[in-house]
């Protein structure tokens, strides 16, 4: 029960991951650039 569980979930996780890291990058690459909203997260 807990690989079924665990197979239905890791979909949604690694979607989550992969959001979040693409979010992290480009406020690091905007950060570079010298944009205004360097330092804030959403």
């Amino acid at each position: 029960m807990f690989c079924r569980h665990f197979f239905t979930f890791f979909p949604f996780l690694y979607a989550f991951k992969e959001y979040v890291w693409s979010n992290l990058y480009i406020s690091i690459i905007d950060g570079k650039r010298g944009k205004g909203q360097s330092g804030t997260f959403k």
